[in-house]
């Protein structure tokens, strides 16, 4: 199976994961005091991020170690000229 393969069956797999959770909290299910339902929707959310190719994980633009704020200098602020 190739890679582009599997990120598709991971994909449908975590969509198919949240509708499972969106059916059991139509039961009334709660994963540690929260709806199911509200779990099903966010790993729906998660889902489709990954659908369209947002990396939150390592690398991704939310990767707390690509942070560089000290590296980089601090910004001039333009001073109005004098005449």
């Amino acid at each position: 199976m190739t890679r582009p393969q599997k990120r598709a069956v991971a994909i449908a797999g975590m969509l198919v994961f949240g509708l499972f959770f969106i059916w059991l909290g139509e039961d009334g299910w709660e994963i540690n005091a929260i709806p199911a339902q509200y779990a099903g929707y966010i790993v729906i959310a998660v889902g489709i991020a990954a659908a369209f190719g947002l990396n939150i994980w390592r690398g991704g633009p939310l990767d707390p170690s690509q942070d560089h704020v000290a590296d980089k200098p601090a910004p001039e602020i333009p001073r109005a000229k004098s005449r």
